[in-house]
Order: structure tokens, then C-alpha cells, then sequence
């Protein structure tokens, strides 16, 4: 589509503006087709404000015709921008008045769009403005910024449910301990084969459950927030002897149940003897929960070198090839879990990960049909 201009000067004179720069017929004909063929919208005003040129761009973009726009005062077209002080307005006027170029953003109400506005003075008093659609790309940035205050909000919603569940956590300790002493208090004075000495049984029993169940919690919370588990090295632990009298402590629970306990080498280190009792715990109390009785469990402790290790086998039913990659994340509980299995939440493996990894530890699991499970820890001596 061809070019049109309006302009009262004759053919041979040169109007005034930058619709006619000086040069041959050729190169004006040359500028002219750039500015016709450019993807921005483009429009020249004369020095009253008066639409003189637009191109192809300026009538796709704004739904209006040549002849709906050229000789007409800009305000007309446009009067969005023509309220005073606006701006759009103001930007305007001072690119005319002042003669300094401008780089706006404005926002055509009636056509839902966005232009990127830039407008340089004339020669000839008028302006040259070209206008860049940048609707889609405000629209992006709008929705990015959106998903990314709706991830700080979650951000900050999860840190707050955390710090919840470590300060409740932490409060129900306290309630939870005087039940276990008190229970533990009268089993020395109920007698050995009573009703009374069953109940205050299985209110131990239910409180120590329950408390292991917050000191997950709060281990929990730790990792999360990212503090991590704290630790307590004393003096040289041996690893043999831990695991001896942490499979001991499992079995008073347990009765019904065999661990077999195997041992090699010279297997001390500088640990913090809690967390890695904790640790030797979960795995042994992992193997018998999701076993039958019938199914053999094996412990063995052995040293290699600097490092010393604790593999804990069982002879039950292999974890699914499909749930070893997530074993160790929270809240996992195999399929094989017995309902009597006391700890319910899925935490222990979690936290038997993080515990290991805070000793300068590794972990691994490997499981089948025809060997059963292995969880297999590797510990430096130094911790």
C-alpha cells in the first residue's frame, strides 16, 4: 500500500517536517518504503499536532484507516492522551515544546493495548512517532511476577506450618514425658501380673511411641528450615557395643522377634553417640516393621580402613523398584509397613538420611526378590 502525505506545498518544494528530507527523489523513496515496511507503528505530527504520515503498521495496530486519521489533529484520533496533565500528555508536549526525545509506556484503553512510545522532534517543528506493541510481553512479565509472589507467599506459608510444628511439637514434649514417668512410677509398685500393671504398660509404651514420633517432628523441622541436626561428639564411641545394646532396647518392645548381631574389626569413632543410636533405631525398627516374624533379621558392624560400617539386613517382602529413588524423602511409608508398626508418620528413614549425611556419612539401599533389603551406611571415624 502506497504512501500517503498531506501537504499544501507544491510538488517541487519541500514541505516542511520529515516527510520530505532533503536528498533525491530516490532516497526519499527509499525512506519512505523502510517506514512503510517496519513492524512498528509509525505516524508523523506537523507543528499543530496534525496526522501528516502513518504507515501499514499504525493502521493494523490501532484498527484505523488512512483516511481516518491523516489531516485530523492528533488529540482527535487519540483522545485517551489528551487530557491534560495525563502522561501521556505530558510526555507529548514536552517532546514538542522542549525538542528532547521521549521513551514512554502507555496504554490504549479501548483496544486493551500496551505500546512502547517513542517520539523525536522533527526538523519542520512536528514530531516523529513510533509506536512497539509490547502487550504480550507485559502480559508475561505480569504473569511471572504473579507466580513468583504466589512461590514467596507458599515460601513463607510452609516456613510458618513448620515453625508451627516445631513449636507444638516442642510443648507436647513436656506433657508427654510426666505421663511416661508417671507410668514408670507405678509399674514399680503395681504387681507383676495385673490389670493395673498391663494399662500403665501400655501407657508407657504409648507415650515413648508418641514421643519418638515429636523428636521425629522436630528433627523434621530442623532439616527444613535448614538449620540441620545439630550434634554432640564426646568421647570415642564403639560401634559394636551401640549397636549390641540399641538392639537390645528394640527387642524388650519386641519379644517375639530375633535380630542376629555380627561384628568384625576395631570399629571406634568420634560420633555423637545419640544421633547414631538414633540411627541404628530406625533401621533395625524399619526391618522388623515391615517383616513377618518368621523373617530373619541381620545387623552387622565391621571396619574398612578409616571408615567402619553398619549394614542392617531382612529377609521380608523387597521394596518396589519404583519407590527406591523416594525412600528417603519425608512422609514415604512402604506398602509393606505392618499395621502394628508404632512410628506411622514416614519421617524415620528421613531423618536416618540427614543424620548420617551430618556425620560425614553415606547411606545407600539396595533390594530384591531372592536377597531382601540392605540398607548399608558408611561412617568416617572422625565424624
Amino acid at each position: 500500500m502506497a504512501i500517503v502525505v498531506e501537504t499544501s506545498a507544491p510538488a517541487s518544494s519541500a514541505a516542511p517536517g520529515p516527510l520530505q528530507p532533503e536528498g533525491s527523489a530516490q532516497q526519499v523513496s527509499q525512506g519512505l518504503a523502510a517506514l512503510e515496511s517496519m513492524s512498528d507503528a509509525f505516524l508523523a505530527l506537523d507543528e499543530d499536532w496534525r496526522i501528516t504520515l502513518v504507515n501499514a503498521s499504525q493502521e493494523r495496530m490501532f484498527h484505523q484507516g488512512r483516511s481516518e486519521t491523516l489531516g485530523r489533529v492528533f488529540w482527535e484520533v487519540w483522545p485517551e492522551a489528551a487530557e491534560p496533565g495525563s502522561k501521556s500528555w505530558t510526555e507529548y508536549h514536552r517532546c514538542m515544546e522542549e525538542r528532547v526525545p521521549m521513551r514512554f509506556v502507555e496504554r490504549h484503553a479501548t483496544l486493551d493495548v500496551w505500546t512502547e512510545v517513542r517520539a523525536y522532534p522533527s526538523p519542520g517543528g512536528g514530531l516523529c512517532v513510533f509506536f512497539r506493541d509490547v502487550s504480550e510481553q507485559l502480559r508475561t512479565e505480569a504473569a511471572l511476577a504473579e507466580a513468583l509472589r504466589r512461590a514467596a507467599a507458599a515460601h513463607r506459608s510452609s516456613e510458618f506450618e513448620q515453625q508451627l510444628i516445631g513449636i507444638v511439637s516442642h510443648d507436647l514434649r513436656n506433657p508427654l514425658q510426666a505421663i511416661r514417668l508417671s507410668a514408670e512410677h507405678g509399674l514399680k509398685s503395681a504387681g507383676p501380673e495385673t490389670r493395673q500393671r498391663r494399662s500403665l504398660e501400655r501407657i508407657l509404651s504409648a507415650s515413648e511411641r508418641a514421643l519418638r514420633m515429636i523428636n521425629d517432628l522436630l528433627d523434621f523441622t530442623r532439616v527444613r528450615l535448614g538449620g540441620g541436626i545439630a550434634l554432640e561428639r564426646g568421647e570415642a564411641v564403639d560401634l559394636h557395643g551401640l549397636v549390641a545394646q540399641v538392639v537390645d532396647e528394640v527387642l524388650v518392645t519386641r519379644p517375639e522377634r530375633q535380630v542376629a548381631v555380627e561384628r568384625a574389626g576395631e570399629a571406634r569413632g568420634r560420633w555423637d553417640a545419640d544421633r547414631l543410636a538414633q540411627v541404628v533405631q530406625n533401621l533395625v525398627g524399619n526391618a522388623l516393621q515391615h517383616t513377618t516374624e518368621d523373617a530373619p533379621v541381620r545387623v552387622r558392624t565391621w571396619a574398612e580402613g578409616e571408615h567402619v560400617m553398619l549394614e542392617v539386613h531382612n529377609g521380608g517382602t523387597s521394596i518396589p523398584a519404583e519407590d527406591l529413588p523416594r525412600l528417603f524423602e519425608p512422609f514415604q511409608r512402604g506398602s509393606g509397613a505392618r499395621p502394628d508398626g508404632g512410628r506411622s508418620m514416614g519421617l524415620g528413614l528421613h531423618i536416618t538420611y540427614h543424620l548420617v549425611h551430618a556425620h560425614g556419612g553415606r547411606i545407600g539401599v539396595r533390594s530384591s526378590a531372592d536377597e531382601g533389603t540392605t540398607f548399608t551406611v558408611r561412617l568416617p571415624r572422625d565424624g
